[in-house]
């Protein structure tokens, strides 16, 4: 539970300078692993609690992207930069 406290206070601090942002279609969620890992199981919990917590007023998708020990996701999210659509949990 510490630990979950301890990841949801960073992604939200993350927030702070976006709050007058409000997404108006899907926003990707992407994972650098395949799914069952540690990092997937993250990033479905920050999804889970996004639609749960209706933190997002559109829909929102898991995207996983494996391979090249996390280079293909990394690559992905860095050819978005600046798409607040976007997301990676690196």
């Amino acid at each position: 539970m510490k630990f979950l406290s301890v990841m949801l206070m960073g992604l939200l601090a993350g927030t702070a300078p976006a709050q007058g942002w409000k997404p108006e279609r899907n926003v990707e969620l992407t994972i650098p692993t395949s799914p069952g890992g540690s990092n997937d199981i993250a990033g479905r919990l920050v999804h889970k609690l996004w639609t749960e917590l209706k933190l997002l007023p559109v829909q929102s998708t898991v995207v996983n992207r494996s391979g090249g020990e996390h280079i293909v996701a990394y690559t992905y999210i860095s050819q978005r930069t600046g798409d607040p659509y976007s997301i990676g949990l690196m």
